[in-house]
C-alpha cells in the first residue's frame, strides 16, 4: 500500500471546536477530507485537541482516520465523510448520544447515524465471523 500524502491546500488549524465545527457547517458536502493540524497541549499554542475534532466531524456525519506527525510540537489528523459502509464503533455510537444530548448535533450528522442503525452497521463492528 502506498504511503497516504497529505495536499497542503487541504491542511487547516482551528484554535476551538466550534472554529471546526463551522468549517464543517460550510465545506462538510463539499470537501472529500481535511487534515486538522493539531498542536500539542506542551507546545501551549492554541488548538483543538483530537477528542474535539472527532466530535466536530461525527457532528457532521464524518470521521477520523489517519494521524501522521508533521513536527515537534504538531501532528495532522485526517478527517473524511463517512462511506455508505461505513462500520460504527460503539463508542462513536456513545458520542454521537452526548453530542445530541448537548445540542451539537446537525441534521446531517443524525441523518448518518440513523441510515446505518437502518441497515445494521451500528452493530456490524462486533460481529464475529465463524
Amino acid at each position: 500500500m502506498a504511503p497516504m500524502t497529505v495536499d497542503p491546500a487541504r491542511v487547516r488549524s482551528f484554535e476551538t471546536f466550534q472554529a471546526l465545527h463551522d468549517w464543517l457547517a460550510v465545506h462538510h458536502d463539499r470537501e472529500p477530507e481535511l487534515w486538522v493540524r493539531i498542536h500539542k497541549k506542551a507546545s501551549g499554542l492554541p488548538s483543538v485537541d483530537w477528542g474535539q475534532a472527532v466530535d466536530a466531524a461525527l457532528c457532521w456525519g464524518w470521521i477520523d482516520g489517519v494521524r501522521k506527525s508533521l513536527d515537534e510540537t504538531s501532528f495532522l489528523q485526517r478527517l473524511t465523510p463517512r462511506g455508505p459502509k461505513s462500520r460504527w464503533s460503539q463508542v462513536n455510537i456513545d458520542k454521537m448520544a452526548a453530542l445530541t444530548q448537548a445540542g451539537l448535533m446537525t441534521p446531517h450528522g443524525q441523518a448518518r447515524l440513523d441510515a446505518a442503525k437502518a441497515d445494521g452497521r451500528t452493530h456490524a463492528a462486533y460481529r464475529i465471523k465463524g
